[in-house]
């Protein structure tokens, strides 16, 4: 008699145990879902600069002339590699106060188009502002751009351009 209770009870155990076990598989898995989708619609930059608003462009270049702004959309699954290569590369070079970053992920072309196209300077030649691209602000006006959305794009490219631009030492 004592047996057969000893045995109920490890299967009632043994049963807890497999249900806990499958409410725990399906909680994790949704967490990981909320997760997976959290990544996939943030910038890797983000964590890094400082992230502004198209609203606030116009007050942020009054109070600094000479910006850097990286504009890009943190739901664009092309460019993330990318995003991680210069996410080091900001940290390695201390860049996290120099540049900003702009989410371009809620706007259309003409849109941005409408918030960069005016302070573009005339000394270079730009139709279109296009996302995934680091523009440099030299007295208000854009005065160099990169664009990085380009696979054949690289941090050396990075590189280069801030150098050239005196915004990084060799």
């Amino acid at each position: 008699m004592k047996n057969k209770v000893l045995e109920k009870k490890n299967y009632i155990f043994m049963a807890l145990i497999t249900v806990a076990v499958v409410v725990l598989t399906f909680y994790i898995s949704s967490w990981y879902k909320i997760i997976k989708k959290n990544r996939e619609n943030t910038s890797v930059v983000e964590e890094v600069v400082t992230k502004i608003d198209a609203s606030s462009l116009s007050s942020y270049l009054l109070d600094n002339p000479n910006a850097l702004i990286y504009i890009a959309s943190s739901n664009d699954p092309d460019i993330k590699d990318f995003e991680s290569s210069l996410k080091k590369y900001i940290v390695n070079e201390e860049l996290t106060s120099t540049m900003i970053y702009l989410d371009t992920k809620d706007m259309t072309q003409d849109d941005i188009n409408k918030i960069f196209l005016p302070y573009v300077s005339s000394t270079i030649k730009l139709k279109n502002i296009v996302t995934a691209n680091i523009l440099y602000f030299e007295d208000r006006e854009i005065v160099d751009a990169i664009y990085t959305k380009n696979s054949v794009a690289k941090i050396n490219d990075v590189k280069t351009f801030l150098e050239g631009n005196s915004i990084v030492n060799d």
